[in-house]
């Protein structure tokens, strides 16, 4: 038997994304009736179930869950009592280990610069990796601060265009990487010519 769509277009669970992960599957529980054995005093959860139909649900929930971790939590599932006691398993392990990576994320995310030599499509890459990070533990899209930080951390030689890009209406990689790219491009003949208009010394004359 084939897995629902649902299930499978949630990712697992994993190292870093319980914040969003966790999101998901309470939305799923809710659209199947089960969030009650997971979350039993939660507000607006109706609770008159017996204690069997209870103990299906549980179980139920307890499957659901299970097959959206990854291999290396298997055995919390297997030696849960319960879908709450899962939850609650899950969700000390790693809550704060998600709000640690939010703050390191954030850090990365001040002191973005573009490093010597790399290349502008590396370092752009660089930044929407950092971003996916950011909204996989749970903070919320904001593409436009992490834009003006991508802005913010470009060599001065990048000045003019930095200009003209904060001036936008709205702050986008959409908007940005054209003409980001093609600012690249043309600081490279600017140094190439530069460099052509050195003087040579020490070259022999016939």
């Amino acid at each position: 038997m084939e897995r629902s769509t649902e299930t499978t277009r949630i990712a697992k669970l994993g190292l870093n994304n319980y914040s969003v992960w966790s999101r998901r599957v309470k939305f799923l529980l809710k659209s199947k009736n089960l969030w009650a054995a997971v979350n039993p005093s939660a507000e607006g959860v109706k609770t008159r179930s017996s204690s069997s139909e209870a103990s299906d649900k549980s179980d139920e929930a307890l499957g659901l869950i299970g097959l959206l971790v990854e291999d290396h939590l298997l055995r919390e599932v297997d030696e849960a009592e319960s879908a709450h006691a899962l939850w609650k398993t899950l969700e000390t392990m790693y809550a704060a280990k998600d709000t640690s990576r939010l703050l390191l994320l954030r850090q990365e995310l001040a002191s973005l610069r573009k490093i010597g030599g790399e290349a502008m499509a590396v370092y752009l890459a660089r930044s929407k990796d950092l971003m996916a990070d950011l909204v996989a533990v749970g903070s919320e899209s904001q593409e436009a601060r992490v834009v003006l930080s991508v802005l913010v951390g470009l060599p001065k030689e990048y000045g003019m265009v930095v200009e003209v890009l904060q001036m936008a209406e709205s702050l986008t990689f959409q908007t940005i990487v054209p003409r980001l790219l093609q600012a690249e491009l043309q600081v490279e003949q600017q140094n190439t010519e530069r460099l052509g208009d050195i003087p040579v010394y020490g070259a022999n004359y016939h």
